[in-house]
C-alpha cells in the first residue's frame, strides 16, 4: 500500500460551507470554531479563496491554534498578500492575466459573431508552495 493511499484512508472530510456570516467569507466563524475546539478537529483546511484563508488565520490564532505545527492551511488564488502573511500562504495560483485576456478573446468573438456556439475554456493553475503546510515524512 502506498504512502498516499494509507493517508487517504484517514481522511475525515469536514464541509463548512453551508452557514456563512457574510457573502466574502464563504463560512460561519461560530461554527467554525465549533468544529476546531474539538479534539479532533481537522489538521488541513482547504480554503475557498485566500481572503478565507486569512479569516482562517485569525481565528486558529484565537483557539491558539498554531499554522502549520497543528493546521495546515491552503488558499486559492495566490494574492500578494499570501508572502506579507505569518506564516506566507500556500496557495493555487491562477494565472490571473491569461484568465483576463481569453474573456475579452472570448467576448471580441461573441461581438463579430453572435450566433457562434459557447466555449468552455480551462487554464491550467499551480501550487504556490509556501510556510503554511506541515510537510509530512514518511515513517
Amino acid at each position: 500500500m502506498g504512502k498516499y493511499t494509507q493517508i487517504k484512508e484517514r481522511i475525515e472530510l469536514f464541509e463548512m460551507t453551508d452557514q456563512f456570516d457574510e457573502f466574502r467569507i464563504p463560512f460561519s466563524k461560530k461554527q467554525f470554531r465549533n468544529v476546531m475546539k474539538n479534539p479532533n478537529h481537522p489538521t488541513a483546511l482547504v480554503c475557498a479563496n485566500d481572503i478565507t484563508a486569512f479569516e482562517v488565520y485569525n481565528e486558529l490564532s484565537g483557539l491558539g491554534l498554531r499554522i502549520p505545527e497543528d493546521v495546515s492551511v491552503v488558499g486559492f488564488d495566490n494574492l500578494l498578500k499570501c508572502d506579507w502573511v505569518t506564516p506566507a500562504l500556500t496557495t493555487v495560483n491562477i494565472p490571473k492575466a491569461a484568465m483576463g485576456e481569453r474573456a475579452v478573446d472570448i467576448l471580441l468573438n461573441r461581438i463579430e459573431q453572435p450566433e457562434s456556439a459557447c466555449e468552455q475554456i480551462l487554464i491550467g493553475t499551480t501550487i504556490k508552495t509556501r510556510d503554511s503546510v506541515l510537510s509530512l515524512k514518511e515513517n
